[in-house]
């Protein structure tokens, strides 16, 4: 388990839609998808990162900085915690704010 890490994500998406998108070598983007259509929002990230925390992302929004929850001090602390509300198959609330 990495203690941080740093993923690309999709900020064209918003940031109230939990979305990702499947790996499709037959898929040429600008041609059968918009150019735009590729990867994964920032709640699908986080969402998707149990045990991380979400600590930050870059001036471009497009990179996304996660830390080990057990790493976590009182001077760099988890910026949001996501509820999984209208995220499909979620049934419970992800836990506090």
């Amino acid at each position: 388990m990495f203690i941080s890490d740093v993923v690309e994500y999709n900020h064209r998406f918003g940031r109230d839609l939990a979305v990702t998108i499947p790996d499709d070598e037959g898929c040429r983007r600008g041609r059968l998808r918009p150019i735009t259509y590729f990867g994964a929002s920032l709640k699908a990230l986080c969402l998707l990162g149990k045990g991380y925390a979400f600590v930050g992302c870059n001036s471009n929004g497009v990179n996304a900085f996660f830390l080990r929850r057990d790493r976590l001090t009182p001077a760099l602390r988890e910026l949001l915690r996501l509820p999984l509300v209208g995220v499909m198959g979620a049934g419970e609330e992800g836990a506090g704010r």
